[in-house]
């Protein structure tokens, strides 16, 4: 269980950092303009899978503050991170989270840990209000065909 934990973070770092070079490419979240790019981190705190979401949590704000430190790779630019539960088993709960973290501000959204909650979300919230959603452990195929529009990106896909 401690190598899984322990690939899932090195993977995690190396994947938010590939997210936020896409992060801060994207021209909604006017990086350079305010200064502060909002991300939020949309995982099961409670439910199913609590004993792991803290970790990828904390690998996720990791590497954010890594990226921040590196003066060569963003100059003057905070991240916020907004942090939502899902639940992991009750999608209307999840979809309200992430309906709350987009009205909050963010440009886009770790999570979810879950399949079937990962996938609605993408479908009914991150899709239409063209938010870019990376899925940190989603292995869901239906996921794939939700992706169509490039704002979803399930990382079981680059193992």
């Amino acid at each position: 269980m401690s190598k899984l934990i322990g690939k899932i973070n090195t993977f995690n770092k190396i994947l938010i950092f590939v997210f936020v070079n896409i992060l801060l490419l994207m021209p909604k979240c006017f990086a350079e303009k305010s200064k502060e790019v909002k991300v939020g981190i949309l995982l099961g705190f409670t439910g199913a899978v609590e004993s792991l979401t803290p970790s990828m949590a904390e690998s996720a704000e990791l590497a954010f503050n890594e990226i921040t430190k590196n003066e060569k790779s963003v100059k003057d630019i905070n991240f916020k991170i907004l942090k939502a539960d899902t639940s992991c088993n009750d999608v209307n709960f999840a979809k309200k989270a992430a309906t709350k973290l987009i009205k909050d501000g963010v440009s886009a959204i770790i999570g979810a840990a879950c399949p079937n909650i990962t996938k609605e979300v993408a479908k009914e919230i991150s899709i239409p209000k063209k938010i870019l959603m990376i899925s940190p452990v989603d292995s869901s195929n239906e996921l794939i065909t939700v992706s169509y529009t490039h704002l979803t990106l399930p990382t079981s896909d680059l193992v």
